[in-house]
């Protein structure tokens, strides 16, 4: 696999959640699960928010051929927690503990 292609995790409901990741999702794996780790923005924080009230799912894409190609749904292993208000830097820190759906 190319260490270079792009990868994000994206909503299912449309709510505007969208995480680019900066390392290949391999770590993610349907049997075992995997946790990303991350700081988002308010815009992210707020969009995460609607997605986790909505009990909506979230899907990884790779860019492939000029376009984002659907990949594995994902699941939680958790319930997803969110923090009350950002660190001093601004951003809202994030623990993602997911499984692969593997289609």
């Amino acid at each position: 696999m190319d260490m270079q292609t792009r990868e994000r995790i994206i909503d299912l409901a449309e709510q505007g959640f969208e995480l680019e990741l900066e390392a290949p999702m391999m770590v993610i794996t349907r049997d075992l699960g995997g946790t990303i780790t991350t700081e988002v923005t308010q815009q992210q924080y707020e969009a995460l928010k609607r997605v986790r009230d909505m009990q909506a799912g979230l899907v990884h894409q790779r860019w492939e051929d000029g376009a984002w190609q659907a990949g594995d749904r994902l699941t939680y292993q958790t319930p997803l927690v969110l923090p009350e208000g950002p660190n001093p830097n601004g951003k809202y820190p994030v623990v993602l503990h997911l499984n692969r759906i593997i289609h």
